[in-house]
């Protein structure tokens, strides 16, 4: 019988390699490897350190717009009347999927990061989302993140509200 040492030596170190090649996130970031793995390497540096910055909440959103216009819609932006970027979405990009694939590629997780760490409590806003619920005959107390999440929940839309009150 002939053996070839070399070719099991070989395919060792290719097996170390591949080890050591691993696609997931870092152990302190709390993602999964799906996650990890569908997220652009922009978002991926952004998220790594467990800190968005300024910096790098304007490029992924950046990002996400323009990977928005690859696929031919135009995001309606409202500004950033607090500490996030207020925009609309074409109903299309959301029907076709192309929302959800810019946004978890470049965005989602940035997002989530600078959201959490710098949440919004805008006046002008939180007046909008008011006379929103108000019309709709709901309570209108709370934070700017409570009135949003109460217009989600009933299914009223934080886009519309904007639209029709701002």
């Amino acid at each position: 019988m002939r053996t070839f040492p070399l070719l099991g030596l070989a395919a060792s170190v290719l097996a170390l390699l591949l080890v050591g090649c691993s696609s997931g996130p870092p152990v302190d970031v709390d993602l999964t490897n799906g996650e990890w793995s569908a997220m652009s390497r922009q978002q991926q540096d952004a998220v790594t350190d467990g800190a968005v910055t300024e910096r790098e909440y304007t490029a992924g959103y950046e990002a996400y717009v323009s990977c928005l216009a690859d696929h031919g819609y135009e995001v309606e932006e409202f500004g950033r009347p607090s500490t996030i970027y207020q925009f609309g979405v074409p109903d299309a990009a959301v029907v076709e999927g192309a929302d959800a694939e810019c946004y978890e590629l470049h965005f989602r997780h940035v997002d989530d990061g600078w959201q959490l760490a710098h949440p919004s409590d805008d006046e002008p806003v939180k007046a909008i989302l008011r006379r929103c619920l108000e019309a709709e005959g709901l309570g209108t107390e709370g934070t700017e993140a409570e009135l949003a999440d109460r217009i989600d929940a009933t299914g009223l839309g934080f886009i519309g509200c904007m639209e029709a009150f701002g």
